[in-house]
């Protein structure tokens, strides 16, 4: 399969919701526990990690993936989902479309 055959919904949908995107961002980075500290971050990603390993397990198991250690490839996967519509928010001339593009080339290559 082409990469440029690949449909990248999410991308597209965020690209005409970015003031929305901007406010999220300001609410997952100011929201605290009651003793102070961050709501969300690493420790708040566990079940979409373990979501995402489930999917290169699944992968591997079929075949279709190569091994790899699939704790590190979801926690890079997510991490670059996030800080591309990070850098788009607070860049938007940059082309989010195209570094979604170059984000399934490269985990494409990853995995396989």
């Amino acid at each position: 399969m082409a990469v440029d055959d690949i449909h990248l919904p999410v991308a597209e949908h965020m690209r005409d919701h970015r003031v929305q995107l901007m406010a999220l961002g300001e609410i997952f980075h100011n929201l605290r526990l009651p003793d102070g500290s961050p709501r969300y971050g690493i420790t708040a990603n566990e079940e979409l990690y373990e979501s995402l390993e489930r999917i290169y397990r699944f992968g591997q198991s079929t075949g279709e993936f190569r091994p790899f250690d699939t704790r590190v490839m979801a926690i890079t996967h997510s991490s670059a989902v996030d800080n591309m519509f990070a850098y788009w928010a607070a860049y938007p001339e940059h082309d989010l479309d195209a570094h979604a593009r170059e984000l399934v080339e490269i985990f494409l290559r990853a995995v396989r």
